[in-house]
């Protein structure tokens, strides 16, 4: 067990690293940049970057430093927000498939590929529905 640990922590401050040195690049590119649509791809994946590190880091940290540990009060807490975010992202997601059928083959190509971004709204969706999971493990008694 312990090598694999190493291991997965040895690859993901890897990652960690690079992530920061990617995200340093964005920052310096954003400031040589004019492009309303060009900054706002660097906008995004610099946000990406900072987010893949901060959670890299915390993958380490845990392994490193304390576990990571998850209560049923932990859940109480966001549970009402958790449910509210799915419904909000089906609908969105929803939107989105809406939206590309109805520009499909019309032009818009920008506007197409910055929607491929919103599409993003799945994985938060997924997240979201990871921590229902997570929370039905913890006690499948719990309701909502």
């Amino acid at each position: 067990m312990k090598e694999i640990t190493d291991t997965m922590v040895k690859h993901v401050k890897t990652l960690y690293l690079e992530e920061g040195q990617i995200s340093s690049l964005l920052d310096d590119a954003m400031g040589n940049c004019d492009n309303s649509f060009v900054c706002m791809v660097m906008e995004i994946a610099r946000r990406d970057a900072f987010m893949h590190s901060k959670v890299a880091k915390l993958i380490v940290d845990s392994m490193e430093k304390e576990a990571l540990h998850l209560s049923l009060d932990d859940f109480a807490k966001v549970s009402d927000i958790i449910r509210k975010q799915i419904e909000y992202k089906e609908k969105a997601i929803q939107c989105i498939e809406t939206l590309f059928d109805d520009v499909k083959d019309k032009g818009f190509g920008l506007q197409r590929f910055l929607l491929t971004y919103v599409e993003d709204t799945n994985k938060q969706k997924k997240l979201f529905e990871g921590l229902q999971s997570i929370k039905r493990g913890l006690s499948p008694y719990w309701v909502q």
